[in-house]
C-alpha cells in the first residue's frame, strides 16, 4: 500500500471521527440556537438593570449602591433626547485630597425627551409651558425653549431683579420655590410652593399641563419635593429635571449634621416616590461638585446629580 493511499485513508478516518464526535455533542447539548439580535440583547440588559433597581430594598442599600442609584441614567427609556441651552465653562484646577481636578464642562444644559408621547407640544393655537426655577443670569436654556415654541416662566430671587419680561415669551418673577409660602429672614426672598405659583399663573396660561419643570435651587430641593408630592402637583408635570445634592458633614446647608446611611436612604426613598409616578430617562453628574464623602465609605466624586423624568399626560 502506497504512502499516499495510507494518508488518504487516515484523513477519511479523521473526518468520520470528527463527524461522530460532533453528532454526539449535538445529541448531548442540543442544537445551537441562532444568535439573538443585538437590539434584543440591549433590551434584555436594560430590563435586567431596571428590574435590579426595583428589586433592591432601600433599607439594605449600601453606600456604593446609593451612589450608583443616583448615577443610573436609564437612557433607553427615551429614544430621542436633545439637550437645550448651556455654555462651556472652564475653571482653574483645584486640589482635592491630593488630586487635581479640572473643573470644566457644559453648564446650564438640560435634557428634553422628544419622543412623540411625551415631548412638549407647541402649535399656533397653544404654546408649550415651561417653569424654570434657578436662572443665575444664564438664560440659554430658557431662550432655547422659547425658540422651540414654549412660553417660559422663570424664577430666581437671588438675582435681585424685579418682575419683567426677558423677551416676548420669557417671563421673569422675583420669587423662588419653597416648601411653604414665606419671606426668608436673611435675604428677604419671597418663596412660594409650586401649587401656589401655578394658581398665580393660571390667568396667564390657563389650567394646563406644565410641559417641562426645571428645578435647580441649590440644596432646597429635598424639602420642596416633599411638598410637591404631598400637594399632588406632580400629576400636572410632563417632564421634570431636578438637580439633587447629596449632603455631607462639610456641606454648609447641612448645619454640621453628620449624615448617616439611614439619612441617605431616606433621600433615595424620596426619589423613588417620584419614580413611582414618572420614568427616569437621564442622570448626569455635576463636574463642579467633586467631594470626598467620608460618610459614604470615603466616596470621591460628584455629590450632585441632575435627574430627568417624564410621564405620559394628555392635555386638559
Amino acid at each position: 500500500m502506497s504512502f499516499y493511499y495510507k494518508w488518504f485513508i487516515l484523513k477519511v478516518a479523521l473526518l468520520v471521527f470528527a463527524l461522530v464526535i460532533g453528532l454526539l455533542l449535538v445529541l448531548m447539548i442540543g442544537p445551537l440556537e441562532s444568535p439573538t439580535p443585538i437590539v434584543n440583547d440591549w433590551k434584555k440588559i436594560h430590563q435586567m438593570e431596571y428590574d435590579c433597581w426595583n428589586e433592591i430594598r432601600v433599607e439594605t442599600m449600601t453606600p456604593e449602591q446609593i451612589i450608583d442609584y443616583f448615577k443610573w441614567s436609564n437612557r433607553a427609556e427615551c429614544e430621542v433626547t436633545h439637550y437645550f441651552g448651556g455654555h462651556v465653562q472652564t475653571l482653574p484646577r483645584k486640589e482635592i485630597s491630593g488630586e487635581y481636578i479640572m473643573y470644566s464642562g457644559v453648564d446650564g444644559q438640560y435634557p428634553v425627551c422628544l419622543d412623540p408621547e411625551v415631548k412638549p407640544i407647541s402649535s399656533k393655537e397653544k404654546r408649550c409651558i415651561v417653569y424654570s426655577f434657578g436662572i443665575n443670569d444664564d438664560w440659554s436654556f430658557d431662550e432655547a425653549m422659547e425658540k422651540y415654541g414654549c412660553d417660559v416662566f422663570a424664577f430666581d430671587p437671588s438675582m435681585n431683579k424685579t418682575d419683567h419680561n426677558h423677551s416676548e415669551h420669557i417671563h421673569f418673577y422675583n420669587l423662588g420655590l419653597g416648601d411653604e409660602n414665606y419671606i426668608t429672614a436673611v435675604d428677604s426672598w419671597k418663596l412660594m410652593t409650586l401649587d401656589s405659583i401655578y394658581r398665580m399663573l393660571v390667568p396667564h396660561h390657563g389650567e394646563t399641563i406644565i410641559d417641562y419643570l426645571k428645578i435647580d435651587i441649590e440644596w432646597q430641593e429635598w424639602e420642596v419635593f416633599k411638598q410637591i408630592l404631598k400637594s399632588g402637583m406632580l400629576k400636572k408635570v410632563r417632564q421634570l429635571s431636578v438637580e439633587f445634592h447629596l449632603p455631607n458633614k462639610d456641606a454648609a446647608s447641612s448645619s454640621d449634621k453628620y449624615f448617616t446611611i439611614e439619612d441617605y436612604r431616606s433621600l433615595v426613598r424620596l426619589v423613588k416616590s417620584i419614580e413611582n409616578k414618572m420614568t427616569r430617562f437621564e442622570s448626569r453628574a455635576n463636574p463642579w461638585a467633586i467631594r470626598r464623602m467620608e460618610n459614604l465609605n470615603n466616596y470621591h466624586g460628584s455629590n450632585c446629580f441632575e435627574l430627568s423624568f417624564y410621564q405620559i399626560l394628555s392635555y386638559p
